[in-house]
């Protein structure tokens, strides 16, 4: 999905459309409250809203965290901007935030989404790398550390505090 945008005197800049997010499936734990939704790319994104606990400042450490990451080659999930709509967050109860004992539905429009990894093959024998779970055999007290926990210490890192 593309559109193109025509600037005075200049070449078309064809722009991205931006990820729409379709379906809730699931709160995720957390202290930003974020949750599990599938977009209209058909992959899942674990979602961050701007009126979060955290503030919204945590929404740019992810997206900054991410593409430092990235640009290091440390594997991360791929964050994206994605929109939600006010119709999915009026029309799913579970789309709300608990603020002080009550019960506020996120706010609606850009957010940030990191792509939800289930599993990654990583050899040509088709073995599974799970990066959502932790691996016994990779601990740190053996020298192994499952790759999430690389993402997770650069992101600590990285991250700014606020």
């Amino acid at each position: 999905m593309t559109s193109t945008l025509q600037l005075a005197s200049s070449q078309p800049l064809v722009v991205a459309s931006p990820i729409q997010a379709e379906q809730h499936i699931r709160r995720m734990r957390g202290g930003a409250q974020s949750h599990l939704l599938q977009a209209n790319d058909g992959h899942c994104y674990v979602v961050k809203f701007m009126n979060n606990p955290q503030d919204v400042r945590v929404l740019a450490n992810e997206m900054l965290a991410s593409r430092l990451a990235q640009r290091l080659s440390i594997p991360v999930p791929e964050p994206v901007v994605i929109d939600v709509s006010s119709w999915l967050i009026e029309q799913t109860e579970e789309l709300r935030c608990e603020m002080g004992g009550e019960q506020v539905p996120f706010t609606s429009g850009a957010c940030f989404g990191s792509r939800y990894v289930i599993q990654v093959r990583h050899d040509v024998r088709s073995t599974t790398l799970r990066l959502l779970t932790t691996d016994i055999a990779s601990t740190p007290e053996n020298g192994h550390f499952p790759t999430h926990h690389y993402a997770a210490s650069f992101h600590e890192t990285v991250c700014i505090k606020g």
